[in-house]
């Protein structure tokens, strides 16, 4: 399966590299439906990349935009922990996110009740997830945000675009950093079932990752 994914990756940035839609679509397997189907369209419609993604599923061109926010939330919460800092213990200027969605900051004055509110589960650290809402960079987490999407030419507009162009709404959205729940795991043989619920905007791969540590191309 590897050797697989590893031929078709080297399709892809082939064509990344010239362009070249008939030898793509000479070389493509028949598996690779989307990329084919998006390529025919170009190759009879020129430079029309917007038509290009229509040829796609609704819900995958989403996906597409909602696995940009996950990144940019994930490289804000990369640079807390270079920084050194934890996801448990909070700091001025850090958004705080409860169980009802309601949001606070934390400020020099109220820093001992919240990392108690934090170790009794009542609440924990929030970093936003950006979309075509405002958001304040008044947190470590924000400003990195803010950052990555001035580096990438991202603004508000776009994710806006986005969700006129998709049909679905990308007003971005305070996520937990830290993901707690109970885990019920139970051994067969060579097999682990693992039982347990997330909030909304969490992934069940994320914690099964974390006890099958193989390569993510294995865990297909």
């Amino acid at each position: 399966m590897w050797a697989r994914h590893s031929r078709e990756n080297q399709k892809r940035m082939a064509f990344s590299e010239t362009r070249d839609i008939p030898a793509a679509l000479s070389d493509l397997p028949p598996q690779m439906s989307y990329e084919r189907a998006m390529l025919h369209y170009l190759f009879s419609h020129p430079d029309d990349y917007r038509g290009a993604l229509r040829e796609l599923p609704p819900k995958l061109v989403s996906m597409f935009v909602s696995a940009y926010q996950s990144y940019l939330f994930n490289c804000a919460l990369s640079k807390r922990i270079d920084d050194g800092n934890t996801l448990t213990d909070p700091l001025p200027g850090d958004r705080l996110i409860f169980a009802n969605g309601r949001t606070d900051t934390v400020t020099s004055a109220n820093l001992g009740a919240v990392a108690l509110h934090i170790r009794r589960g009542r609440c924990s650290i929030a970093i936003f997830m950006p979309g075509k809402g405002r958001f304040d960079t008044t947190g470590e987490g924000e400003r990195a945000t803010e950052v990555l999407l001035a580096e990438s030419g991202i603004t508000a507009q776009d994710f806006e675009r986005a969700s006129a162009f998709v049909r679905t709404k990308f007003d971005g959205a305070w996520r937990s950093i830290a993901l707690r729940t109970d885990i019920d795991a139970s051994i067969k043989k060579t097999d682990v079932r693992l039982k347990f619920s997330l909030p909304p905007g969490h992934y069940a791969t994320t914690v099964c990752r974390e006890f099958m540590k193989a390569d993510p191309v294995c865990m297909i």
